[in-house]
């Protein structure tokens, strides 16, 4: 339920110059995210005095091929979501699982989630242009189901959650980094599909030269 392609979607609006459609997608991202606060406040309140606790504090972090397992069968059921037919669910599932490991690998050269995100993005995009020329398909249905692991949907979440706790403070640090993701996300595909464009007219024109 988690809006994170929306976010995504409307930070590439935004970077393209459709101002009008990113700032309406801005909304609908925010207001879904606040129902989904305000939907798992409400299942909390119901079982607190049942459980009589509502989250922990223990943090499990988990190998890395366990991460890129859990990304591949989280893409598959995307893929099935998006309508993804034949060998093109495995081939979506494994560019998100790989997407995944490129971010994995950058951030732990680097320790920041933005260039890691960036990286990861910049592969899923040039992933889903090769793809797209290879198996003459269209180049988004590969890329929204390879970008899956990366979309900053809990983000979104976690703004909405501490904002209805009353957490100001986490709450305005947890929305400038989702958005920062965002943006990081929407330029590096932009950039690729920028110089993907670049090469195929300078193929053409050499073709007809």
């Amino acid at each position: 339920l988690v809006p994170g392609l929306l976010f995504t979607n409307a930070m590439r609006d935004i970077i393209y110059g459709d101002t009008n459609s990113g700032v309406n997608r801005i909304v609908q991202v925010l207001l879904i995210a606040m129902a989904i606060a305000l939907g798992t406040a409400a299942g909390w309140g119901v079982t607190a005095g049942i459980w009589l606790h509502t989250e922990t504090t223990q943090t499990i972090v988990y190998s890395w091929p366990v991460q890129c397992i859990v990304c591949l069968l989280g893409c598959v059921g995307f893929g099935i979501l998006f309508n993804v037919h034949s060998l093109g669910l495995p081939l979506c599932a494994i560019g998100g699982c790989l997407t995944w490991l490129i971010y994995l690998v950058a951030f732990k050269f680097t320790q920041n989630i933005y260039v890691a995100n960036f990286w990861a993005t910049a592969f899923a995009a040039a992933y889903s242009e090769i793809l797209a020329r290879i198996r003459k398909y269209p180049a988004l249905s590969y890329l929204v189901v390879s970008l899956f692991p990366l979309l900053p949907g809990a983000g979104i979440y976690y703004t909405m959650g501490y904002a209805l706790r009353g957490n100001v403070n986490l709450a305005v640090h947890k929305g400038l980094e989702t958005a920062a993701v965002a943006g990081v996300m929407a330029v590096g595909i932009l950039l690729v599909s920028t110089a993907t464009r670049a090469l195929n007219i300078w193929y053409a024109q050499r073709k007809k030269a």
